[in-house]
C-alpha cells in the first residue's frame, strides 16, 4: 500500500496558472502524509510548497517513501490516489494521460527495436514488457529505486531519458508498469518540447499505417482467389475479415485475429482458447501455442479462477517452467496475484525479466498458498516442500483436466 508521496512538480513551462492548477489538483486528493516540491527557475511563492532551485533533483530533496515526478501542466483526477494506492507491486508506475481534446499523451510506451531513435509507440496499459517505459511527465516511483537508477549525469533528454531510466530499473530486478484506471489531464502544449517531439503518438500512428497498406498492395488478386478456393468456408470468412482488418490498419485487432486462423471448425474448448489468447496476446509471448502449451494455459487459467472463487488472492509459485511464466502473465489480469516465485532444483532457468526470484528457504515463512507450477515433477516438488517445513494444507497443484485443484 502506497501511504506517503512526495509530489515533485517540474515547472518547465513557467506558466503560473498551470502551476497553481496542478497544485490545487494535488491538494484535492486529500492525502495526509505528503509534501509538495516545485523545481523552477523562479520561486513561485506558493503556500505549503517547497521550492527546489533549477539544476537540483527534487527526488534527492524528497523525504517520503514514494516520489511522483509530475509536469506543471498536469492535473490529477480526483480518484487518482485511490487507483494507484494498491499498485505497489510495481516500483515505477505510470498512469493514463489525455489532453483536453481526448488525445492520448505519451504515458506508457516503447521504442521500436529496429528504430530506437524513432518516435515512441503506445503500449497497452495491461501490457508488461521489458522494453516499455513510463513517461517522465507523470512518473510515480519508489524513492530508493529512483535514486539508485538515476545517474549522476544524463546526456539523454525527454523520452530517451525516461526509457533509459526504466531500463536501469528493470535490470536491477524491479518492475515498471501502468495503472489504466488512474487518469490525469495534460493542459500544456502538445507541440514539440525538448526531447518530446511526438507527444500524441502522431508519428507512431503514421508509421503503423504505412506497412499495413504496403502489405495489402503486395498481395495479388490471384493469390487471394487461390486461397479462397483452397480453404473451407469457415476459414474463407476469417480470411476476408483479416483482409478487411489489414485494410483498416488496425494493428491490435489483426494481432488478436491471427490465432483464430489456426482454430479448427468448432473445436472443443474454443471459447477458452480464444479468451486465453486474448489475454496473452498483448504480451507478444504467445500467438498460436502447441497442443501441450494450450493445455498448460488452460490448467493455469482454471487454477487461478478456482483460487479467486475460493477467496485466495495471493499465491507463491514453486518452479520456473513454462507454466510459471503463463501463471505470472495471467495474474496481471486476475484478482489472484503472485506473492513470490521460487526456483526448484533441476528446474529450467527463469526467463521472465521484472519478476525476481525468491529464496527457496523463504517458502516456509510465506503466508500465501504455494502453487506447484509444474506438470511432470509434482510428487518430487511436494516432498521437497514438506521437507522444507511447509504445511501440506498450504500446497496446491495445477488443476488436472476435468478435476479440482488439489490442496
Amino acid at each position: 500500500m502506497i501511504a506517503s508521496i512526495s509530489f515533485c512538480i517540474v515547472d518547465e513551462l513557467a506558466d503560473q496558472a498551470l502551476l497553481e492548477a496542478c497544485v490545487a489538483a494535488i491538494r484535492r486528493l486529500g492525502m495526509n502524509d505528503c509534501e509538495i516540491l516545485i523545481r523552477s527557475a523562479v520561486d513561485p511563492h506558493l503556500d505549503a510548497a517547497q521550492h527546489v532551485p533549477e539544476g537540483q533533483s527534487p527526488a534527492e530533496q524528497a523525504s517520503k517513501d514514494y516520489v511522483l515526478m509530475i509536469d506543471s501542466a498536469m492535473e490529477l483526477a480526483p480518484d487518482w490516489l485511490e487507483k494507484v494506492q494498491s499498485a505497489d507491486c510495481f516500483e515505477v508506475i505510470g498512469t493514463q494521460i489525455n489532453s483536453p481534446a481526448g488525445q492520448r499523451i505519451v504515458d506508457w510506451a516503447y521504442f521500436d527495436r529496429r528504430n530506437p531513435d524513432g518516435p515512441p509507440f503506445p503500449a497497452h496499459y495491461d501490457e508488461w514488457s521489458p522494453r516499455a517505459f513510463v513517461s517522465g511527465l507523470l512518473m510515480l516511483a519508489r524513492r530508493d529505486v529512483l535514486l539508485a537508477a538515476a545517474p549522476a549525469r544524463e546526456c539523454l533528454t525527454g523520452y530517451q531519458a525516461d526509457a533509459a531510466l526504466c531500463r536501469r530499473v528493470e535490470e536491477s530486478g524491479y518492475r515498471c508498469g501502468a495503472v489504466p484506471g488512474a487518469r490525469a489531464l495534460y493542459r500544456g502544449p502538445t507541440a514539440a518540447r525538448a526531447g518530446r517531439e511526438d507527444m500524441t503518438f502522431e508519428r507512431a500512428r503514421k508509421l503503423a499505417v504505412r506497412p499495413a497498406r504496403d502489405a495489402m498492395a503486395a498481395v495479388s488478386r490471384a493469390a487471394a482467389e487461390a486461397a479462397m478456393k483452397r480453404y473451407p468456408l469457415v476459414l474463407r470468412a476469417r480470411l476476408k475479415i483479416l483482409s478487411l482488418l489489414y485494410r483498416l490498419a488496425i494493428a491490435d485487432a489483426v494481432q488478436a485475429a491471427i490465432p483464430l486462423l489456426k482454430l479448427r471448425r468448432n473445436p472443443p474448448g474454443r471459447s477458452f482458447r480464444v479468451a486465453a489468447m486474448n489475454v496473452l496476446a498483448p504480451y507478444r509471448l504467445v500467438s498460436v501455442p502447441s497442443a501441450q502449451g494450450r493445455r498448460d494455459v488452460r490448467r493455469c487459467w482454471q487454477t487461478l479462477c478456482c483460487c479467486a472463487a475460493a477467496g485466495i488472492d495471493r499465491v507463491a509459485l514453486y518452479e520456473t517452467g513454462a507454466a510459471a511464466v503463463v501463471a505470472c502473465l495471467l495474474s496481471c489480469r486476475m484478482p489472484v496475484k503472485i506473492a513470490a516465485i521460487c526456483a526448484a532444483p533441476g528446474g529450467p532457468p527463469w526467463r521472465l525479466k521484472g519478476w525476481p526470484l525468491s529464496d527457496e528457504a523463504s517458502l516456509a515463512s510465506q503466508t500465501a498458498a504455494i502453487l506447484i507450477a509444474s506438470v511432470d515433477r509434482v510428487p518430487f516438488l511436494r516432498e521437497r516442500l514438506l521437507g522444507l517445513g511447509v504445511a501440506d494444507d498450504r500446497i496446491m497443484t495445477l488443476l488436472p483436466p476435468g478435476g479440482l485443484a488439489a490442496r
